[in-house]
C-alpha cells in the first residue's frame, strides 16, 4: 500500500515526489502508522469517526485511504518543498490540525483525477470524450462509472445544465461527466 502511495503521489505532484527522493523521505517513516492505524493516531476521535465513515462506505475503502493519504501529503506541499529531511519527517510524523473536511476533500478530487485519467487511458483511440460513462455518487461523491450502453441511456441523452454536468480536462481531452 505504500507503494501505491508513492506511485500515485508521483503521478499527482511530480515536485513533491522528487524532493521525498532526494531527501530520501520513505513512505515507511510516515505512512505504516497511517495506514496500519487508518489514519487513527493523526486526528481527534471525532474526525477519525468522519474519515472511517467515509472509508466504510466506500466499496473502494482502501484505495480510497491511499488517496486521503496523498492528500495529506499534497495540501502539506508549500512546507514540504521548504523543508529538509528532519522537518520534513518530524511534518509527516506530528501531522497539524486542520479541518478533516478539507483533506477528505481533497482526497475526493484526487479519485476523480484519477478515475478521470484511466477512463482517457482505456479510451485512447476510441472516444475522447467521458460521457460515454455515468457518474454516480457513492460516499462522499465518489464517483464510479456505469456503461450508458447497458443502461439503455444514449451519451446524447445527458442534462446540459450547468448543477448537473461538470467539465474536466486530462491530457488536454474534454471529459462531459453527467453527476447523479
Amino acid at each position: 500500500m505504500m507503494s501505491k502511495m508513492l506511485v500515485q503521489l508521483k503521478n499527482c505532484d511530480l515536485d513533491i515526489w522528487l524532493v521525498f527522493q532526494q531527501q530520501d523521505l520513505k513512505p515507511q517513516y510516515y505512512s505504516f502508522r497511517w495506514i496500519t492505524l487508518l489514519l487513527s493516531q493523526e486526528f481527534p476521535l471525532p474526525d477519525v469517526l468522519r474519515i472511517w465513515d467515509t472509508l466504510l462506505s466506500d466499496e473502494k475503502r482502501f484505495d480510497f485511504l491511499i488517496h486521503v493519504c496523498v492528500a495529506m501529503i499534497v495540501i502539506l506541499r508549500n512546507q514540504l518543498l521548504e523543508g529538509d529531511f528532519p522537518s520534513n519527517l518530524k511534518l509527516l510524523q506530528n501531522f497539524p490540525p486542520m479541518d478533516v473536511q478539507i483533506i477528505l476533500s481533497k482526497a475526493v478530487e484526487l479519485s476523480k483525477r484519477k478515475f478521470l485519467a484511466n477512463v482517457w487511458a482505456t479510451n485512447k483511440g476510441k472516444t475522447r470524450d467521458a460521457s460515454a460513462y455515468i457518474l454516480t455518487g457513492v460516499a462522499s461523491d465518489l464517483i464510479f462509472p456505469h456503461d450508458l450502453a447497458s443502461s439503455g441511456r444514449a451519451p446524447e441523452s445527458l442534462p446540459s445544465n450547468s448543477d448537473a454536468v461538470f467539465t474536466y480536462t486530462v491530457n488536454s481531452a474534454p471529459f462531459r461527466c453527467n453527476r447523479q
